[in-house]
């Protein structure tokens, strides 16, 4: 089984290119929980905020993960993986299993603050397969990663959301003027947390119901989505282009 969660698509394409043959492909941020025994798992999701997103630590909390045979993790990030593998690794223990394998992939951030030029979007996907193809060698192989368990949401990563919330103001989601209702964004929120009303794409009141995976600011062809004091441009926008076509 391998367990991803993905707003722009990086995490569902790595994800689906690590997946074997038979092999049990589970969304995060669709599905309730995640229902294991034995065989392996595999954990594909980026960093937030130096840490796994907060949705996927519930979603780990809430499945029954049972004794696999060999536990990876892959983390798709614009810089690095912060604290994630540590997080991952202690929710796993307390399930009583751990994580044996653990690597980052460097690919486009789906944060419009650090959004990367078109040109390194270009090069850091004419890469990934090559990657992905390293990692899935080192899976089948066996290979393990010394990584020491840490609490999820440490202080370093509540601080950052909290700037990000109080600071920046994402949590206040809404669309411009120039938002024609075209529903894109609804297609690509996996939080059923955007509506179409009177022609207008309407946010949900509380960012409790927002997994803040930035998919409906990169998608919105209009760029008419504002997460507070975050715009998104047309050189910004991120979806992978694998995702981008399953999404239609």
């Amino acid at each position: 089984m391998i367990v991803y969660f993905s707003g722009t698509g990086n995490s569902y394409y790595v994800a689906k290119s690590l997946l074997k043959e038979g092999e049990e492909l589970v969304d995060a941020m669709t599905a309730g929980k995640a229902v294991l025994r034995g065989g392996r798992l595999g954990v594909v999701y980026p960093c937030y905020c130096g840490d796994m997103p907060p949705a996927l630590i519930a979603f780990i909390k809430r499945s029954d993960i049972d004794k696999p045979d060999y536990t990876f993790a892959v983390c798709t990030c614009g810089l690095n993986e912060g604290r994630s593998f540590a997080s991952l690794k202690y929710l796993l223990c307390e399930k009583g299993s751990t994580l044996d394998y653990a690597e980052k992939i460097v690919m486009p951030d789906s944060c419009v603050l650090f959004a990367f030029s078109q040109k390194k979007v270009g090069k850091l996907l004419g890469k990934q397969d090559e990657k992905i193809k390293n990692i899935k060698e080192k899976i089948a192989n066996g290979e393990r990663t010394e990584i020491k368990a840490k609490k999820p949401l440490g202080m370093r990563t509540k601080t950052v959301w909290f700037m990000f919330g109080r600071l920046m103001g994402i949590y206040k989601k809404y669309s411009l003027n120039t938002c024609n209702g075209c529903g894109t964004c609804v297609k690509y929120c996996k939080a059923g947390n955007i509506k179409i009303r009177d022609g207008k794409a309407v946010f949900g009141k509380s960012h409790k119901n927002c997994y803040e995976c930035f998919a409906c600011i990169n998608a919105c062809p209009q760029c008419a989505v504002r997460f507070g004091r975050l715009k998104n441009t047309e050189e910004k926008r991120y979806i992978h282009p694998v995702y981008k076509e399953k999404i239609k």
